[in-house]
């Protein structure tokens, strides 16, 4: 029904399915029909045979109710849109997914970011199989297939395979089942009629995808939209801002955590944080704290670091949040009803934890624990499938950290590892902390954020251009960023030297940085 020089679209009138065929790597994406939306009837077809077509259909599920449903191919790209009469009774589980390789991955903006082997079918106990689309907890509305080969040094290398998203979260749920043929496979189920909701999913097809080419295409697809733009960019637009993005490009390392008192609930606000931000970074470098921060200590922080750049927000596909007044961004967003005193919102707190369904729940949030680490903690840290998804497509216009509770320091044992994503990922690193536990904590903290901030200085402004798995146990990552800056962290036992000699021993981060 539709066809380019790039990729075929076939439509099975039976049931609504339809294939794509690459012409480029010869690969077809074969559709799954899933369950109660099967298509019970499919008429007037209509369109140009090459770029469009719409056709109206009848679900079993709601068999007197009249969807319509357009396509449209562009390039490698596929967007599906689908209308559905205010009277619609049932969830629509449509478009179908496709059917994945055994040896494919599934990569899924879900927190940070995490790629699965399709064939891997336990994700542990707290991994959700459906989850709300924009929530917190899956807060960018992407998700993508992709095989690999490895090269003869090692190196794992994605190939062909293709990204989908969303224009709106609203109303839309994640499915991650384990389907009939014995492989996971992401889908998306839209909830039952509801006024106003845009149910379109744009797929674009990739010779070589992966998490970078992915990220770069979704960076695309919003700066499209008018929903990112860069610090570089956004200085130039707002003079008055120009030194404080400078400032922020010089020294991003943050502290989220308590600035006084012996609970971190008394830091109530981001002004606070942003002081405290430059303040940690400044000891850190001095490699102690002599002293507890005083108000006039916290005011001069917050005196010599504008805020104009900090508010919070957790969700960037632009459908569930109204834009601000003045917000040149999606991350400006606020929920409806509200509005944040300044339109840039640059500094998200809590971006690259991994969601809740992956972090220990904790009846005391900023307890620090010396113990073993439970199974959930384990695998939100595991380097053989977290990648930083979110970074990959922010880098450069949005400086995030970890959730409070979610902090470098949680889980003593794992911090090196917490460490090592921070600087591999240019992501700057989290602590929590008291009164009372700060004289045992200061000197890790100044000596983890050589590590953990490192990178995140030398990056501030930059995008990245890689992001390499260099070993078959996918334990030595490689980041390498637009202004030649590149970062090889070794989660492994053993040491491994790059190409150009260097040896990254252990547990450590060897940083490249102009």
């Amino acid at each position: 029904v539709l066809e380019n020089d790039k990729i075929k679209v076939s439509l099975n009138v039976a049931d609504g399915s339809f294939g794509v065929a690459d012409k480029r790597t010869g690969r077809t994406w074969r559709p799954l029909v899933d369950g109660s939306n099967v298509f019970s009837r499919i008429w007037c077809i209509a369109g140009s045979g090459s770029t469009s077509i719409t056709f109206r259909a009848a679900a079993k599920a709601a068999p007197s109710a009249e969807m319509r449903v357009a396509l449209a191919l562009a390039d490698a790209a596929l967007t599906v849109r689908v209308s559905l009469p205010t009277n619609f009774p049932a969830a629509l589980a449509y478009p179908y997914p496709f059917e994945s390789g055994a040896e494919d991955r599934n990569l899924l903006a879900f927190g940070p970011g995490f790629a699965f082997p399709a064939a891997e079918t336990d994700l542990g106990t707290n991994f959700p199989a459906r989850m709300r689309l924009g929530s917190p907890e899956f807060n960018i509305p992407v998700w993508g297939v992709y095989a690999e080969k490895s090269t003869p040094s090692g190196e794992i290398v994605p190939c062909d395979g293709y990204m989908a998203s969303l224009a709106d979260a609203a109303g839309a749920w994640g499915l991650y089942h384990v389907r009939g043929n014995g492989r996971r496979q992401f889908s998306v189920e839209w909830d039952a009629a509801r006024a106003g909701a845009v149910r379109e999913m744009r797929y674009v097809f990739f010779v070589k995808g992966g998490p970078v080419a992915f990220a770069q295409e979704y960076r695309s697809q919003l700066r499209g939209r008018g929903l990112f733009s860069t610090f570089a960019e956004k200085a130039a637009r707002d003079k008055a801002s120009a030194d404080a993005y400078a400032h922020l490009a010089r020294s991003p390392a943050v502290l989220y955590a308590a600035i006084g008192g012996d609970k971190p609930g008394v830091c109530r606000s981001l002004r606070e944080e942003c002081g405290m931000r430059d303040f940690i970074f400044a000891f850190a470098e001095r490699e102690e704290l002599k002293t507890w921060a005083t108000p006039d200590e916290r005011a001069a922080c917050a005196a010599a670091v504008p805020g104009a750049f900090f508010a919070t927000v957790s969700d960037i596909s632009g459908g569930a949040f109204a834009l601000s007044a003045g917000a040149t961004n999606a991350l400006a967003a606020a929920p409806s009803g509200m509005a944040f005193a300044q339109a840039q919102a640059d500094f998200i707190p809590g971006a690259f934890s991994a969601p809740q369904a992956l972090r220990t729940a904790d009846p005391i949030p900023w307890a620090v624990h010396d113990g073993d680490p439970p199974p959930e903690t384990l695998r939100g840290l595991d380097p053989a499938v977290r990648v930083p998804f979110r970074e990959l497509a922010l880098h450069g216009g949005v400086v995030g950290t970890a959730a409070w509770d979610d902090a470098n320091n949680k889980w003593t044992k794992l911090w090196w590892k917490r460490d090592l994503f921070n600087a591999v990922s240019g992501t700057l690193p989290t602590y929590v902390f008291t009164r009372e536990t700060w004289p045992r904590f200061r000197g890790e903290i100044a000596e983890s954020a050589k590590t953990a901030a490192r990178m995140a200085a030398a990056t501030a402004n930059a995008g990245f251009v890689a992001y390499r798995i260099l070993t078959p146990d996918r334990l030595v990552h490689r980041s390498e960023f637009d202004n030649g800056a590149a970062c090889t962290v070794n989660f492994g036992g053993q040491a491994f030297r790059l190409p150009d000699g260097k040896v990254v021993p252990p547990r450590s981060a060897v940083v490249d940085a102009r």
